[in-house]
Parts: C-alpha cells; structure tokens; sequence
C-alpha cells in the first residue's frame, strides 16, 4: 500500500484514510504501508495522535510500515510515533529518497 502525502495535514481528510486502508485490511493478509511525506513540512498532533491510535489497533495486520520525510519535525514526529506505537524496527523511518523508493520497489516486485 502506497499512501502520497502533500503539504501541512491538519485533519482535514477526517478518518477517510483509515476506512480506505480499512477495506485493504479487511482481508486479514498482513499489509506492508509505505508512506511517501516528502513533501509534507508539518502534521497537527490530532493528526499524529490518529495515526498512532489506528496503527496500535491494527498493529497485528500491519507487517511493516515506512515512511520517508525531508521534513526534520516529521521525522522527529515519525518516531515519536515510532516509539508510542511500539512498531520498533517494524516502521523504518528514511531521510533518504533512494533507500525508501528501493524499499518500495523491492516490496512490489516481491524482492
């Protein structure tokens, strides 16, 4: 699951991204997520605190979850997170474009 996220996140989707991956996770078959914030300088902490409370009732479908950021606070946010969901090294944080897009192609082409 590739999720592309743009500009500062504020909430304004509301809960429309957890009902889509909802229907992804409804098989049952663990999801590798990858979240592409390079362009996203900012995230609200209702936000953040959002993703955190989806990822810990789905912590046992999610097998791995990556996200890069160029941003430095959404990084500091990413493990904060990180850390509060207890993901540990399940959700790997890039800074670098090229380690999170070979991650990314590796996971399509079942590498």
């Amino acid at each position: 699951m590739l999720i592309v996220l743009k500009g500062s996140d504020v909430g304004e989707f509301g809960d429309a991204p957890f009902r889509e991956l909802g229907t992804d996770l409804a098989a049952g078959l663990p999801i590798e997520i990858f979240v592409d914030a390079r362009a996203v300088p900012a995230a609200s902490i209702d936000v953040t605190g959002s993703w955190a409370q989806w990822m810990m009732a789905n912590r046992d479908r999610i097998q791995r979850f990556n996200i890069v950021c160029r941003s430095r606070f959404i990084e500091v946010t990413a493990k904060f997170v990180r850390q509060f969901t207890e993901f540990g090294p399940r959700m790997r944080i890039y800074t670098d474009a090229e380690g999170f897009d070979a991650a990314l192609q590796a996971a399509v082409s079942g590498g």
